[in-house]
């Protein structure tokens, strides 16, 4: 016979009275639906789910449907999750005993119709998920229908939770974190079920105990509003089985996942990496540079301002994120390294992360099957790069520890000539450039091996992104470009264009191509001259700043009109209109700013502190270019150009055929 559920019970029986179902004749479906069980405490209807402090507090009413053999008992059983049967009650009609003896666990009833019949416990039992059972058997014993209610029993304490979206707004195709804030009893085992617009997520179900309370959400593709839910459970369900009815809690966010901009960080898009890992939910390879990766240890899902990840590495000692440290990594069972022309080719690592300010640990690690070792790590706080072959070790360690936040660690490797070069830079800031001896040969640095990214000996931080950015990858630069990724992540829009000229390969931002030196920077032979990539519009606000020797920087339009900015070697500078000298003045050597702002009646520039006005009659978009008219070659270390704020002006006489527009915005 099989077991139905209260609440299917209740409605049919109460369908089948609507219908004045009073015949003698039942199909097999409804003579499995005879009896309507009710069950409830202190009056209060209980349904499947249902959290009661005490299995006793349950009590089942009986209606019986006109036509239906009258059952000679009923039978009720307390089950737990492992189907050990707790209780067993078994109520007779009165007038069915005689002069019999009750036997263990009966007791009488007049009528089923109007009594109520609770489970007798004992012993009340530990906390858990309970089943009742039910039978109704005539007088043979043989049953005439089942049925069961499902409840959690907590003897104390409360039942709630709050759940979150990290971060608030999303892009399609983003992910995110979801997050959920429990208040749930000592004794109970927590289990939840995330879903969205009613679809559960994968590996969106379990216990919390196994980090279940917060998840990666791979955003929706498609815009448009999106309804997360959270279902928490105060027990799980039996093994291999799954929860058929509603959660006694259940939470729900709602978000609008908004279209993403075509623009992103290398980060975000992976162009150029040879292995990345993003640690959105996995410890996947985007890039499948490296061979099978895998978390080590228990790795734990956190979030920081701007970002998520997990911790990994290893924390000793107290404090409010000691905890959250268990040795946690990634294992890399090919972990090999890019290489070109018979060695080493230049690469970088690029570490996304939030650090614990003054720790020690190794980030990531390269073991070789030959003995070798390459690893980037950390000793109280200040990053360090070792290579370690028999008989030699050289390590290059930065002067400027890692700060107490969230940032990008970029370490450069530009191996040739017999030396290397290494650069530490912070969020695009180069910190250290260092240079030694090196053999790059294939046979010592690049043979079959293992890597690792923290561990149990590994650098304690909240990783967000760690990857091997490469030449060759998608047309990249061989090093990663950290200070025009650092000025995206500030500017985004407003960027025009920004460089550190790292790489050995032709700049990206001028031309002719570029000779690297042994420091990032764009060399510009005496009497060359490098034009811009991208143009910037007369009609916006603009601020371009450079450091490195003395040029000239000019802004040309498709006219002919210029404007010119000369710096000497002196620290003195001239401003140059139409090839007159309107201005000049003096700045500290080796960083300039050059501010533009149109205005209606004249245009304001700004060198430095100081500030000129000007009648720059040009329109349209304005060449830049650099130029060096000195005797000897100048190096140009960084470059960023970004618009401020768009500004209305006047209409000038040309302005409408450009087609920007009438009038300066």
């Amino acid at each position: 016979m099989r077991r139905t559920p209260l609440a299917a019970t209740c409605l049919v029986f109460s369908l089948m009275v609507a219908c004045q179902a009073s015949s003698g004749f039942f199909t097999e479906d409804e003579r499995n639906e005879l009896y309507a069980v009710v069950a409830s405490r202190s009056e209060e209807t209980i349904a499947d789910g249902a959290v009661l402090s005490m299995l006793s507090q349950a009590s089942f009413s009986v209606a019986i449907l006109d036509g239906a053999q009258d059952p000679a008992s009923f039978d009720l059983r307390v089950v737990d999750a492992s189907d050990s049967v707790i209780s067993t009650t078994s109520y007779v009609k009165t007038s069915s005993v005689g002069s019999r003896a009750l036997g263990p666990g009966e007791k009488t009833v007049d009528s089923f119709k109007s009594g109520r019949m609770a489970p007798v416990v004992a012993t009340e039992p530990a906390d858990g998920y309970y089943r009742y059972e039910y039978d109704f058997r005539n007088e043979q014993g043989a049953s005439l229908q089942s049925g069961s209610l499902q409840v959690f029993k907590l003897s104390s304490g409360n039942l709630d939770a709050e759940i979150g979206v990290y971060p608030s707004s999303f892009g399609t195709g983003d992910a995110g974190l979801l997050l959920a804030r429990l208040e749930t009893p000592a004794s109970s085992r927590p289990y939840v079920k995330w879903s969205t617009g009613g679809v559960p997520l994968p590996e969106g179900a379990g216990l919390v105990s196994g980090g279940l309370d917060r998840i990666v959400w791979q955003g929706s593709t498609m815009p448009g509003a999106v309804t997360i839910s959270m279902d928490l459970y105060p027990f799980p369900p039996a093994a291999g089985a799954e929860f058929e009815f509603d959660a006694p809690v259940r939470k729900t966010v709602k978000l609008l996942v908004l279209e993403r901009g075509s623009g992103d960080t290398l980060l975000r898009s992976g162009n150029g990496f040879f292995s990345l890992f993003r640690l959105e939910g996995d410890a996947a390879d985007a890039r499948k540079g490296w061979g099978s990766t895998a978390f080590v240890g228990k790795p734990y899902l956190d979030m920081y301002p701007g970002g998520f990840g997990y911790r990994l590495g290893a924390r000793p000692g107290s404090g409010p994120d000691a905890g959250k440290y268990s040795g946690a990594g990634i294992a890399v069972g090919n972990g090999r390294l890019p290489v070109s022309g018979g060695g080493l080719a230049p690469f970088s690592y690029v570490v996304r992360f939030l650090p614990e300010a003054g720790a020690t640990g190794v980030i990531v690690s390269h073991m070789f099957d030959n003995g070798c070792r390459i690893a980037l790590g950390a000793k109280d706080g200040f990053p360090y790069l070792s290579f370690e072959a028999p008989g030699k070790t050289i390590v290059f360690a930065s002067p400027s520890p890692l700060p107490g936040r969230a940032m990008t660690l970029a370490v450069s490797l530009l191996p040739r000539k017999g030396r290397i070069s290494v650069d530490f830079s912070y969020d695009g800031v180069v910190v250290s450039s260092q240079s030694a001896a090196f053999d790059r040969s294939v046979e010592t640095w690049s043979f079959s091996g293992t890597a690792s990214v923290a561990g149990p000996d590994g650098f304690p931080a909240l990783y967000d992104d760690v990857g091997v950015y490469a030449a060759g990858a998608e047309g990249a630069a061989d090093l990663y470009p950290a200070f025009q990724e650092a000025a995206y992540r500030e500017y985004r829009d407003e960027l025009v264009f920004a460089s550190a000229f790292e790489s050995a390969q032709p700049a990206i931002a001028f031309a002719p191509w570029a000779v690297r030196r042994e420091l990032p920077g764009l060399v510009i032979p005496a009497g060359e001259r490098f034009t811009a990539g991208k143009t910037v519009r007369s009609d916006k606000a603009f601020r371009f700043d450079l450091s490195g020797d003395p040029i000239v920087v000019a802004f040309e339009a498709p006219g002919g009109d210029s404007l010119a900015i000369s710096f000497q070697r002196s620290g003195s500078f001239v401003v140059i209109l139409g090839g007159k000298t309107v201005g000049a003045g003096s700045v500290p050597s080796g960083s300039w700013s050059i501010a533009f702002e149109p205005g209606s009646e004249r245009d304001a520039l700004t060198v430095g502190d100081a500030r000129f006005m000007v009648d720059f009659p040009a329109t349209g978009e304005l060449r830049v270019s650099l130029a060096n008219i000195g005797t000897q070659a100048s190096v140009v270390e960084t470059a960023l150009l970004r618009y401020v704020r768009e500004v209305v002006g006047k209409s000038r006489p040309g302005l409408e055929e450009s087609g920007i527009g009438a009038g300066r915005r």
